[in-house]
């Protein structure tokens, strides 16, 4: 089953496009001439995708950023509603999506996505999920990951102890099984404005 088929969105990924990041490969008869990122945050992915033959495949990431709003329809009744994040309050849950696309012709295999929790907001504990994929996060900006239950970080006095939610700083989705040519699958996350 690809992943396409196990990732439904609960909204239309592509109705509000808060954020928008291409990631992009190229490769050569030689071999892989480079790989240009265009979000610093993308970096630090530790191998590109690839296709069983070791050809680089091309992802393209979107997130999208939307909060739980109500809205007052003409006979008064309020019903709830997806609304996109740009009229945001203190304490407000923002729910992200993850759009990952393959735009390749052929299976993207080691797909590692890396995206920073936005600024301003604090990952929500046990909140991150994408179906088929492991789940890591840095508390120190993206240099080193691991699963939430290892996550370590010294307190003022230099004892160390287990990571809060709220000092992550990055989420890595890394997909277990291939992203098929032209296929999309979903990451998600929420977090509080702060």
């Amino acid at each position: 089953m690809s992943m396409s088929e196990t990732a439904i969105a609960p909204y239309s990924a592509s109705m509000f496009l808060v954020l928008s990041f291409r990631t992009c490969f190229w490769l050569s008869a030689v071999g892989l001439l480079a790989v240009a990122w265009l979000t610093a945050v993308d970096a630090a992915v530790p191998t590109p995708p690839s296709s069983p033959a070791g050809a680089v495949v091309t992802i393209e990431t979107d997130m999208v950023a939307a909060v739980l709003g109500t809205r007052t329809l003409p006979d008064g009744t309020r019903t709830k509603e997806w609304l996109p994040a740009t009229d945001i309050r203190e304490g407000q849950v923002v729910y992200y999506t993850v759009k990952i696309r393959n735009l390749d012709s052929k299976a993207a295999h080691n797909v590692v996505i890396t995206k920073p929790v936005p600024t301003n907001t604090r990952y929500l504990a046990d909140s991150a999920a994408a179906p088929g994929a492991l789940l890591s996060f840095s508390v120190d900006g993206g240099v080193t990951f691991a699963p939430a239950r290892e996550l370590l970080v010294r307190d003022a006095k230099g004892v160390q102890r287990a990571a809060a939610p709220d000092a992550y700083t990055h989420i890595r989705w890394q997909m277990r099984y291939p992203l098929a040519p032209g296929a999309t699958a979903y990451a998600r996350f929420r977090a509080v404005f702060r």
